[in-house]
């Protein structure tokens, strides 16, 4: 009697120390997820306010990057918001110098489309649903071929569309949607997860036969046959049952979500996330790319100079008559691994062109160089270039190790499309002059034939 009730007192005891170790675990999962919410700084969706909320979640959903939502929920006020959404619309902006943004209209007016005309069966809005996914994403199809209203198919839509194969698209696909049972709204069709039997009402024999459900459906419609088997016509999978189109999953699942932002450059994004509160509120929703050099070099004094290179993929300009000019405003800093200032510079440098060299610009990117001392460390360098004219900024940040080894060792590799011998510059601190040979680096390692190389 008693060893009966000791051994139920023994599982209760261990019943009770399980929940707890369970409820303990619990705490912590919760605890560290708010923690990890804390350290990065991240909103959730549900907490932005409305209007922002609905940016994000109803207007831009299938068109903004992991990147940009990413940074979008570390703001931390409705200002910053505001100014990346500025800056996001104008990234998309083909026509930048006009008043009127015809991507942004033309994707507001594909949001209305399919909340009229694609969610008139659907349960909820049009944009919710695959169709309005589609058309939001890749606009209007080049062909509708619709098989509604037939007994031995389930109602059935083919959208054909032209693609881009630099958008990671085939040069002519189709999407294909139906009603699962032969009810509810339209949804994608995979030949794959869903395969032929799903579009067939009534199918007697054995649906896992891919090459006799495939007979049927040639019967029944054949256009839709093919469409069955695979979404990229041509391929081999389109005539052939036994195979299985993978690249028509990769398709639906990959290749169509990610075609609005495979031509954005999302680095505007982070930039605006880390000069936020640097940069005055005209500049922000401008931000330029670059292409950059940072490179340490020792002088024959024993001195360590970094220099760097930077060239903005565009140079805004205003014309006065024959004169061209612009101003840049250039600060830099150096901070070692603690994030305390080493070092740190502000430059302004008003620039004038006549119509040849704004000519040459047009051929090689404008280049901004400098050159400073640093000592022996492990360093942070970041750069900041503001266009004074046009109101554009970009910048550069870069990891720089000084390291005196005084073993024999080669210098720094650096590739230049240039090189100045008997620089009447020799005896003085200018970037990229080592001994008497001027070198003129190119950031993006563009060379012609007629260059000359070092």
């Amino acid at each position: 009697m008693r060893r009966g009730m000791g051994e139920e007192l023994k599982r209760n005891s261990l019943s009770l120390l399980m929940n707890m170790k369970l409820r303990l675990g619990v705490l912590v999962l919760i605890s560290l997820s708010l923690l990890s919410l804390l350290v990065s700084g991240k909103n959730s969706p549900k907490d932005l306010p409305e209007r922002h909320r609905k940016w994000l979640q109803e207007e831009v959903v299938y068109i903004i990057s992991p990147k940009e939502k990413d940074v979008f929920l570390q703001l931390a006020t409705d200002r910053e918001r505001d100014l990346f959404i500025a800056a996001f619309w104008k990234q998309r902006d083909p026509t930048p110098g006009t008043a009127e943004n015809e991507f942004k209209t033309e994707h507001y007016q594909r949001i209305q489309y399919a909340n009229y005309y694609l969610g008139r069966e659907a349960t909820g809005a049009g944009w919710r649903t695959d169709m309005g996914r589609i058309h939001i994403i890749l606009g209007p199809p080049k062909d509708i071929e619709n098989y509604d209203g037939q007994k031995l198919l389930y109602p059935t839509q083919v959208w054909t569309y032209n693609g881009d194969p630099a958008l990671g698209l085939p040069p002519a696909f189709n999407v294909v949607f139906y009603k699962r049972n032969g009810i509810g709204n339209y949804v994608f069709y995979s030949p794959i997860k869903d395969g032929p039997s799903s579009l067939i009402p009534a199918f007697t024999g054995d649906s896992s036969n891919t090459t006799a459900v495939y007979s049927r459906l040639m019967e029944i419609e054949p256009n839709v046959a093919q469409v069955a088997l695979s979404l990229i016509p041509g391929s081999r999978e389109q005539f052939d049952p036994t195979t299985r189109s993978f690249a028509s999953d990769i398709l639906i699942s990959v290749s169509i979500p990610t075609v609005p932002y495979k031509r954005i450059e999302t680095a505007y994004a982070e930039k605006l996330l880390k000069y936020k509160d640097i940069i005055e509120v005209e500049y922000s929703a401008n931000y330029m790319d670059n292409d950059a050099l940072v490179k340490v070099i020792k002088d024959p004094s024993g001195i360590f100079f970094v220099h760097y290179s930077i060239e903005p993929k565009k140079l805004s300009i205003e014309q006065s008559g024959s004169k061209f000019t612009t101003a840049l405003d250039v600060s830099g800093m150096v901070t070692d691994p603690d994030g305390k200032t080493i070092y740190q510079f502000k430059k302004s440098f008003p620039l004038e062109f006549n119509a040849d060299q704004v000519d040459k610009i047009k051929s090689k990117l404008f280049s901004s160089q400098d050159m400073f001392p640093l000592i022996e460390g492990s360093y942070k360098f970041s750069l900041l270039m503001k266009n004074t004219v046009s109101k554009e900024f970009t910048s550069i940040e870069k990891d720089i190790t000084v390291a005196n080894d005084r073993s024999l060792q080669m210098s720094p590799l650096i590739l230049a499309y240039k090189a100045l011998k008997n620089s009447a510059y020799q005896g003085h601190n200018k970037p990229f002059l080592t001994d008497s040979v001027q070198l003129v680096p190119s950031p993006r390692n563009d060379f012609s034939r007629l260059d000359d190389r070092l």
